[in-house]
């Protein structure tokens, strides 16, 4: 999503939209999100461990509603959320695109220069991409007391 429309979003009272930036900036700090589709017309989200790679959002998946869809190429999300415990500031970005089976996953060049973790690759049947076509993203400080640093 472009900044301006990012800015237009309402966003309920405490927090403020993230620009396409930082969206990016935490997608690509994370590895841990939740994946968001439809399978025979329901509502499904499951728990993936991704990499980004540019703009798109890759990960491994066996046969079954993932790669399915993915080979239909239908609209997806991955949504990513954390918390600084220095700081307080919860976050949560929200990335919106088409799936696709990756062809050749030795192509992929992850932004951080490190492939998904190895034993997520040893044991991938496929692996899946999401092209993100809209993002968005919100923070806050925490209403909860955080717990001491250890």
């Amino acid at each position: 999503m472009d900044e301006d429309r990012a800015a237009m979003m309402p966003q309920p009272m405490g927090f403020r939209s993230l620009p396409d930036s930082e969206c990016l900036g935490f997608l690509r700090a994370g590895t841990l999100g939740r994946l968001g589709l439809t399978a025979s017309a329901l509502p499904v989200v499951v728990p993936v461990r991704y990499g980004l790679a540019g703009r798109s959002a890759v990960f491994a998946v066996a046969a079954g509603a993932k790669l399915g869809s993915a080979r239909n190429n239908v609209v997806a999300c991955l949504e990513v959320d954390g918390i600084d415990a220095a700081t307080g500031m919860e976050w949560m970005v929200l990335a919106i695109g088409r799936l696709r089976e990756v062809a050749d996953p030795s192509a992929i060049a992850f932004d951080n220069g490190l492939p998904l973790h190895a034993s997520v690759l040893m044991s991938a049947q496929h692996i899946a991409a999401i092209d993100i076509e809209l993002l968005s993203g919100t923070s806050s400080r925490s209403a909860w007391p955080l717990p001491p640093s250890a």
